[in-house]
């Protein structure tokens, strides 16, 4: 039972926490060039889900949208991109970034409009320590679904590819994080398993009696009571 509860313990410390990222519950920017509603910058709003958006000194973020041909796939809201000075290029044809606090699997998300033009992207894929993992070129006339097939994603570049006339939007991006545990994590977990451990062996000390009050039965032969007749 203790070895069963360690290894609960220590596998509770890796769960896979699923995230999903619709941009719903946030103002639209209204616009697809220029300064956007400062109600509708999206960068640390979801770092409760483990996502920040924005690369510095490239890109302020994104802006929430749901109109001018933006499509969203689920709700009404969609996200464009902002360059670094916080501006939404000419038809919402920024880039746009975003990393996660702890690595991920399973990324994936939707890009593209819904103005039947084509689009065409460079998605790339970097580990936390900033190394290239995953590239791919895609493109469609329509919102389509980018899948990230790498494990270990640290952040991600949605780059639109020049000489496109019209911009694009991304949405319900999901993925799958495990946090790193702390070393502080760690030394609480090595220490409740050695107090596990302690418990054990002293229990099952308490319940081995002495030596001396141990039973020290004779065999049966020896253990009856041998009388002889009377002469």
């Amino acid at each position: 039972m203790t070895y069963r509860l360690i290894l609960i313990l220590i596998a509770a410390i890796g769960i896979a926490q699923a995230g999903f990222v619709g941009f719903e519950g946030f103002p639209w920017t209204g616009t697809i060039s220029g300064p956007p509603n400062p109600a509708s910058i999206i960068t640390t709003q979801y770092a409760g889900q483990g996502v920040l958006f924005g690369l510095t000194g490239v890109s302020a973020g994104v802006a929430v949208e749901g109109c001018c041909g933006l499509l969203a796939v689920s709700g009404t809201n969609a996200a464009v991109g902002l360059d670094s000075s916080g501006l939404i290029p000419s038809l919402a044809t920024g880039d746009i970034y975003f990393s996660f606090l702890s690595p991920a699997n399973n990324v994936s998300f939707w890009i593209g409009d819904g103005g039947g033009d084509f689009d065409a992207f460079l998605v790339r894929a970097y580990s936390s320590a900033n190394v290239l993992i995953e590239t791919q070129n895609v493109g469609n006339a329509s919102m389509f679904q980018v899948m990230l097939v790498s494990a270990g994603i640290g952040r991600v570049e949605v780059d639109f590819l020049p000489g496109q006339c019209c911009g694009f939007a991304l949405d319900d991006l999901s993925f799958e994080s495990v946090a790193v545990p702390e070393p502080s994590t760690w030394s609480l977990c090595v220490i409740g398993c050695a107090g596990l451990l302690w418990y054990r062996r002293r229990r099952a000390s308490d319940q081995t009696p002495p030596a001396a009050a141990r039973s020290t039965r004779l065999p049966f032969f020896l253990s009856k009571r041998v009388t002889f007749p009377s002469v």
